[in-house]
């Protein structure tokens, strides 16, 4: 089985959750369940794949990359059985799940998935550890200059002397118990700054410039020119990654695997991510493929 068969299946399919029966019976080039199964559990993809189907579309001087992650809810998994899912503390509580750090590269109105790493359990590594291989891996690509966001989950003091060895630049959240020095003194930084712009030496880092954009927002970016304005419409650009996230869920179903086998949900979510890069790639509108989806034209859309 080839896996645009498979992204096909994801993309097109009306049903809530997709399954290996479901794709067995909805396409006659699969000749049984047993097929698709294998497919998952045998089939071995990795980052490298998605950035070798998207790098040729990717300027390296240009764009901003965002890192987030999600997470994908498992909550009837075995913690017992699985290599991945575990539980995550988010702002509903504690979610049962996988959880998949994801990289992207923006710029203006393109949004293109190049990075992936799914989180493993017990593993010791920790979401800034996979931040920081992500950002070391975009070097090693080729990226040179580059603007990186994230949210404040990302701006360990390691992460934000990283991005700068690279030779990148960062706008980020800053939680509000976050300290700095101003005039020699180490203080909270949101005890001190106010709507004008402030300097702030974080140790460890370097000097960085804060600005307050509401009682509880506090940005930072290491660009000490930077205006409050351009701060600002830098960092609304990471809302694209929510946007990817959503899209990825509710068109490409990235939660919609009912496999067990931990490989077979590794393959699942890496063919969920490839379906919105190629779609992105062509130009194709990710919710009028979810309307095409409702009306149940199955199959051969998609730009591979």
């Amino acid at each position: 089985m080839k896996i645009k068969t498979y992204i096909d299946y994801i993309t097109f399919s009306p049903e809530i959750r997709t399954s290996a029966t479901g794709l067995a019976d909805a396409l006659d080039c699969v000749k049984s369940h047993d097929e698709v199964t294998r497919w998952l559990t045998q089939s071995h993809f990795c980052p490298n794949d998605l950035w070798s189907e998207v790098e040729d579309k990717v300027d390296l001087k240009k764009g901003k990359l965002v890192l987030d992650d999600t997470v994908v809810p498992k909550p009837h998994s075995s913690l017992e059985n699985s290599d991945l899912v575990q539980y995550y503390h988010q702002s509903e509580g504690f979610v049962k799940g996988i959880n998949v750090v994801q990289m992207l590269w923006v710029d203006g109105e393109k949004v293109i998935p190049i990075d992936f790493r799914i989180v493993e359990k017990d593993s010791g590594i920790s979401k800034n550890d996979i931040a920081q291989e992500m950002l070391k891996t975009a070097y090693q690509r080729g990226f040179r200059g580059i603007h990186v966001l994230f949210d404040s989950w990302y701006g360990a003091n390691e992460t934000l002397r990283l991005i700068v060895k690279l030779g990148f630049n960062y706008t980020t959240r800053f939680k509000k118990n976050r300290r700095g020095i101003v005039n020699g003194i180490n203080v909270k930084i949101a005890t001190i700054v106010s709507q004008s712009a402030k300097i702030v030496t974080i140790p460890g880092v370097g000097d960085v410039k804060v600005f307050v954009t509401d009682p509880d927002i506090i940005l930072a970016t290491s660009l000490l020119k930077s205006t409050r304005k351009q701060t600002l419409q830098r960092y609304r650009v990471r809302w694209r990654i929510e946007e990817f996230f959503r899209a990825a869920k509710q068109v490409y179903r990235l939660g919609g695997c009912q496999a067990r086998n931990s490989n077979a949900w590794q393959t699942h979510i890496y063919a969920s991510i490839l379906a919105y890069a190629r779609n992105a790639l062509a130009g194709v509108n990710h919710y009028q493929i979810k309307r095409l989806a409702q009306q149940q034209m199955l199959g051969g859309y998609l730009a591979a």
